[in-house]
């Protein structure tokens, strides 16, 4: 997977005895010209690996998205549904959400956040019930219902939390759902199929969700949604 630390890093030491060179050498204006090239090539390699790993996101999230299974054939899957599901994860979108209902309970003008204030507070109580189920680290939840809850709090163009009104899906505008019934999704949506296992559990919470990997392919890597999952 792509590593923007990894890529970037090797080039702040050279950067920096260049600008130790430049105080005490007699090169000063060619050492720190040369700092700034290490520094400039570093960044650069670095947002490039940083779009690259957005890029492998969104792909896997798509996938994600429809319930299929992560399947240990593919690195690209279980990599993504680690860090969806990690301890961390959970915690910072339980925390986004205990800050939109504190945020809910603040006169609009005092808020910086364009909530859709109407429908949030009518639906004040799955907010919290989201926030209580990701939080609930002895539960395991499914890398799909994190995938929708990410798109609940992140898409400001489509989201109902964000919004009421229209939104726009690969340009044409569109009415946007309802907050109530994609609250209720996304909370449904967080318990693995079969259940929701406790951390540690040997049983993998992914068995009983449809498969998008042939196995016939394994050898050369590819991964197919042939015989299972949603296309």
């Amino acid at each position: 997977m792509p590593q923007p630390a990894r890529v970037g890093l090797p080039w702040l030491p050279p950067a920096l005895l260049s600008l130790v060179g430049a105080i005490f050498g007699v090169f000063p204006r060619e050492l720190v010209a040369a700092a700034v090239g290490c520094l400039l090539v570093g960044a650069a390699r670095a947002c490039l690996e940083l779009r690259d790993l957005w890029a492998l996101r969104r792909a896997a999230d798509a996938v994600l998205r429809t319930g299929a299974r992560v399947h240990p054939y593919s690195a690209l899957l279980v990599w993504r549904a680690s860090e969806l599901t990690s301890e961390r994860n959970r915690k910072l979108l339980a925390r986004s959400f205990d800050r939109i209902v504190r945020e809910l309970e603040r006169p609009s003008f005092m808020s910086a956040v364009p909530l859709n204030r109407r429908q949030a507070r009518e639906h004040s109580d799955l907010l919290i019930a989201l926030a209580e189920r990701l939080a609930d680290l002895d539960s395991g939840v499914s890398p799909r219902g994190v995938v929708l809850v990410e798109d609940l709090l992140t898409d400001g163009v489509n989201s109902p939390l964000f919004g009421s009104g229209h939104g726009r899906l690969d340009g044409v505008a569109h009415a946007r759902p309802e907050l109530g019934p994609v609250l209720e999704e996304c909370l449904a949506a967080l318990t693995p199929p079969g259940g929701s296992p406790k951390s540690g559990s040997t049983t993998d919470p992914f068995d009983t969700t449809p498969d998008v990997f042939d196995s016939s392919l394994a050898g050369d890597g590819r991964v197919s949604t042939h015989g299972g999952g949603n296309r």
